[in-house]
């Protein structure tokens, strides 16, 4: 099996080794491993290119990038439940051959998001805080930890603003303490030193039940660059005002984060249906699961409706009802709205 090897590499307790492809562990030994099938393309049709296992789990399709010749893949191996995971980053020539490895990153924890940007990796991993780690990844045999970053909280979701500036989405650390998480949180993060990542911004937000869609979903979140604007959708509860759902609109102006409306859309539990014909029912779809700014005008898309917000006076300028008028869950029916990608 691959091991976090290493004493005496900082910290994170992380090594590099650039020896071949881990090889399978024994059967007696439980272990999660990860099939890679490469494919290519020729003359317009797809072809067998190589395929090779990983040791451990990738999170998403953002554990795995090509940069140059090579696939770099980040996994968690072990569990974290009896403290025996650890995270490590693989970097593969096209062929699937094993070119270098840095192993052993926060031992304990596993990876919650994971951005490449060139020749740098971004990891952040979690159990009791949330370290955000920097890998230069210039030299594909030799993966090297610049620096990291530990914050309470965890970030979900990593989103590059500049190559310089990372967005973290994610959820705060609870008022119970550390591994206990509440809220949503957004994080600024400043990488113009990546042997020191720095916390330029942060911004809590919503209530001990907030939910965000864009937590799992990246296209849920969005980010204008021309503009700064920044739309997280969200779904909460409270007692006092029951289900809600809707989107923050946040501004980014250089190194300072803002919130600047919360765009609803949603209808309180037992409230008229404001003229759609239905009365709300939680269990219906209804968060926003798209945002786009189209020149002043920012555009939010859910399974009800779409809202135009002029961005200068952020007032709504129009809203257009997707729902089948008369069809809820209440009557019999389900939820008609369009089908966002």
């Amino acid at each position: 099996t691959t091991s976090g090897g290493g004493g005496g590499a900082g910290a994170t307790g992380a090594s590099n080794s650039s020896s071949s492809s881990p090889m399978r562990p024994a059967s007696s030994t439980v272990q999660t491993w990860t099939p890679v099938i490469r494919l290519a393309m020729n003359g317009g049709k797809p072809t067998f290119g190589a395929s090779f296992t990983v040791a451990g789990q990738v999170l998403n399709q953002f554990s795995l990038d090509e940069y140059e010749g090579h696939l770099r893949v980040a996994t968690t191996t072990g569990q974290t439940w009896d403290g025996t995971s650890s995270n490590n980053l693989y970097v593969y020539d096209l062929a699937g051959n094993l070119t270098g490895s840095l192993l052993g990153m926060a031992p304990g924890e596993r990876i919650y998001s994971v951005r490449y940007d060139g020749a740098r990796a971004y990891l952040v991993t979690y159990k009791q805080v949330d370290p955000l780690f920097a890998v230069d990844l210039t030299d594909p045999a030799h993966p090297a930890m610049l620096g990291e970053l530990k914050l309470p909280g965890v970030s979900d979701y990593l989103h590059p603003v500049n190559h310089t500036h990372l967005l973290g989405l994610g959820r705060a650390q609870a008022a119970s303490g550390p591994g206990r998480l509440s809220g949503l949180q957004m994080s600024l993060f400043d990488l113009t030193d990546a042997t020191r990542p720095a916390l330029a911004a942060q911004v809590n937000f919503g209530s001990t039940s907030s939910y965000s869609a864009a937590l799992s979903d990246h296209k849920a979140f969005m980010f204008e660059g021309t503009t700064g604007a920044i739309v997280v959708p969200f779904s909460d509860y409270t007692a006092a005002d029951g289900y809600s759902d809707g989107a923050y609109l946040f501004a980014l102006d250089g190194p300072r984060l803002s919130q600047r409306l919360v765009l609803s859309h949603a209808l309180r539990a037992g409230a008229a249906a404001g003229g759609y014909g239905f009365a709300y029912s939680p269990s219906g779809p209804r968060s926003v699961a798209r945002s786009r700014v189209l020149r002043r005008w920012l555009f939010t898309v859910s399974e009800r409706e779409v809202q135009a917000h002029d961005l200068s006076s952020l007032t709504l300028a129009a809203r257009f009802n997707t729902s089948y008028p008369n069809c809820s869950q209440a009557n019999g029916g389900g939820w008609w709205g369009p089908l966002v990608y």
